[in-house]
């Protein structure tokens, strides 16, 4: 049978990158110029490219920790729903932890971009006789960001039965963003 994962409720995409000193610098004389941080790195004018784009050390763009999930199956009946605090020390062990590390990053040229989303932010596909709460993994990437710069815990994976899903689809709408480099 087939069965449909939904993940939604907040989240955010993410990137985090480096710059080089001139992007900096104009991101500085902008916000100088009286332009707030996130106003200057959400124009391609003074960043040189789109936020999203300055990602080489990290980028998601899904779910925080506190997420609802739905399993439908192929007649569209809800087989399964929970929030994401129900499945943390489950029994069947749903919910997994990795962190980021940031021990060697260098901060002085690092630009970290966060804009806050609801809606969906997951939806995959996958076949089974029957759902089984043992097999689905959900990983959730945690400590991610700095000293100076901290964000939500947020999915990072989806497993069921230990193959890694795909995220066919998501609906979202921006609800804020923020930015952060060291000035």
């Amino acid at each position: 049978m087939k069965y449909t994962i939904r993940i939604f409720g907040y989240g955010s995409e993410v990137a985090f990158g480096h710059v080089d000193q001139e992007t900096k610098e104009r991101l500085i004389e902008a916000v100088d110029g009286g332009q707030e941080l996130y106003e200057a790195v959400q124009d391609p004018d003074v960043l040189g490219t789109d936020w999203y784009e300055v990602s080489d050390v990290y980028r998601n763009f899904n779910a925080n920790d506190e997420f609802n999930i739905e399993i439908t199956d192929e007649t569209g009946e809800t087989i399964f729903e929970a929030r994401a605090f129900d499945l943390q020390d489950n029994e069947e062990e749903t919910i997994e932890y990795e962190y980021f590390n940031s021990e060697d990053l260098d901060e002085d040229l690092l630009l970290m971009s966060v804009a806050g989303e609801k809606g969906t932010f997951f939806i995959s596909e996958f076949e089974d006789e029957s759902f089984d709460l043992s097999k689905l993994k959900i990983t959730i990437m945690g400590e991610i960001g700095t000293n100076d710069f901290y964000i939500d815990d947020m999915v990072s994976k989806v497993r069921y039965g230990g193959e890694l899903l795909e995220s066919l689809d998501m609906s979202t709408d921006n609800k804020s963003f923020d930015a952060y480099i060291s000035m």
